[in-house]
């Protein structure tokens, strides 16, 4: 009572499976599982900070046992019709943290006016090599046609890969 955080408990079960450039994690399990968000709070004129926690204990096969996944982060309103968010996520868990690293940052920026949209993703883990960036841009021509076009790029320890795309 009197906290800005909302939360929930329940039973959950999981089946997971990644292998990625010779790591593989998997997970396997029921168990417990409690969430606490954070109401967001004002930091400025269309700032806020937002966070979040999960905390699981699992029973199973495969890599039980308990585990933390947690983010905090910063929304705000640039100007109208632009946002962007800059994060910090904590991956204490079997399955997660081995690929995208325990501790990663990532950001993103929107704008958007009647022809023009712009998305932008990024996230660099801090303990490993591993970073994702993604953009994506259009313009719409007319009222049901829109020409845009996509890359994405991902890294994980030496490999790379890299995708274009025209829409």
């Amino acid at each position: 009572p009197g906290l800005p955080v909302t939360h929930s408990y329940g039973l959950t079960a999981t089946t997971a499976e990644s292998t990625l450039e010779g790591t593989k994690t998997s997970q396997e399990g029921m168990g417990l599982r409690g969430r606490w968000v954070l109401v967001p709070q004002n930091l400025w004129q269309g700032g806020f900070l937002n966070a979040s926690v999960a905390v699981t204990q699992l029973w199973g096969r495969e890599n039980d046992g308990l585990s933390t996944l947690g983010r905090v982060g910063i929304d705000s309103r640039l100007w109208p019709n632009a946002s962007a968010s800059l994060a910090y996520s904590l991956s204490e868990d079997k399955l997660n943290a081995p690929l995208i690293g325990r501790h990663r940052l990532d950001g993103t920026f929107f704008w958007e006016t009647d022809k023009y949209r712009l998305s932008l993703y990024g996230a660099h883990a801090l303990d490993l090599e591993s970073s994702t960036f993604f953009a994506d841009a259009s313009y719409r021509m007319s009222s049901i046609w829109r020409i845009g076009a996509s890359y994405s790029a991902d890294r994980f320890g030496k490999s790379f890969v890299d995708e274009q795309t025209l829409i």
